[in-house]
């Protein structure tokens, strides 16, 4: 890996220590792998967690100090609303693996950038089953695997406005699978199109990306 990842982040380390304490297995996943890479700030940290997220959760808020919220009590997902150490607002979230195996659970994620992990025990070794960091330096958002636009529609919105935040280009495969897919964004929560809209439209330019949806 070409960058280090926050090990020495103490939100992370309470993390870490709650999951010790409970004897699970857990990774950083997600958008804390991509932004760390890229040397983005990192304001916001995905732990995938074998079993237990929502006790690990609050154990690691008892060790902060901060508030902890279930976010989904059926997919054992919780958050910790937290401050770094240089007071900006932080949310740590923890979810139990959705699948089987972690390689299974990057399966189901939205794009390779975002479908990427690493073992705090193995900090040396980046997890990237599908390619996300070839992606990283060729600065494209694709989409993990065929199914992925299908299962989660509002992804065909959040690839534009993943394009558009890391100044990136949709990869063409995926351009055309959201052309393709676009009627079924009808399918998506009102609330949850608005927000990514939202996103969108707050852009300077918000065709940067290449890529239209009719």
């Amino acid at each position: 890996m070409s960058r280090s990842l926050p090990l020495d982040s103490f939100l992370l380390r309470a993390a870490l220590e709650a999951c010790a304490g409970r004897k699970t297995r857990v990774w950083l996943v997600g958008g804390a792998v991509r932004d760390a890479l890229l040397g983005r700030p990192l304001h916001d940290l995905d732990l995938a967690v074998e079993r237990g997220a929502i006790e690990v959760a609050r154990e690691a808020a008892a060790r902060l100090g901060a508030p902890m919220y279930v976010l989904d009590a059926g997919r054992d997902t919780a958050r910790i609303v937290a401050y770094d150490a240089n007071g900006a607002r932080v949310f740590v979230d923890f979810s139990r693996l959705r699948e089987a195996t972690l390689e299974a659970d990057l399966a189901g994620r939205d794009f390779t950038i975002n479908a990427m992990a690493m073992d705090p025990a193995q900090p040396e070794r980046l997890i990237d089953p599908f390619g996300g960091q070839a992606d990283l330096a060729a600065r494209l958002v694709r989409a993990t695997g065929d199914r992925s636009l299908l299962d989660d529609p509002i992804r065909l919105l959040r690839a534009v406005r993943q394009s558009l935040d890391l100044a990136f280009s949709i990869e063409s495969d995926t351009a055309a699978r959201i052309r393709q897919a676009a009627a079924l964004i009808h399918a998506v929560s009102a609330e949850r199109v608005r927000d990514e809209l939202a996103h969108i439209i707050a852009r300077p330019y918000p065709t940067a990306c290449g890529c239209s949806i009719n």
